[in-house]
């Protein structure tokens, strides 16, 4: 079954209609979502937390695990993710 986002999902962590790429170097899995849908690859954080799981198994973009629930992401590994994901059409 696929996961359904919710645009209210970055309502707490961006302002309404924001199109500015986060500027920190770690982001949370929302602020990760966030960045990967303005770069054009539209996921929210319920998806990437499916890609997450079972140790990422190469689905998702690399990431860390800061204590028990915490994640994050190095906005350079979204970066590198978001290339591999991006097919060249000729």
């Amino acid at each position: 079954s696929s996961t359904v986002c919710k645009r209210t999902d970055l309502a707490t962590t961006f302002p309404a209609g924001s199109r500015a790429k986060p500027q920190k170097d770690w982001l949370s899995r929302k602020e990760a979502a966030h960045y990967l849908t303005l770069l054009g690859y539209p996921i929210c954080a319920e998806s990437l937390a499916n890609k997450a799981a079972n140790n990422n198994r190469g689905n998702g973009p690399s990431f860390e695990r800061r204590g028990w629930k915490r994640v994050q992401y190095r906005r350079e590994d979204l970066d590198v993710w978001f290339r591999a994901q991006t097919v060249r059409v000729l």
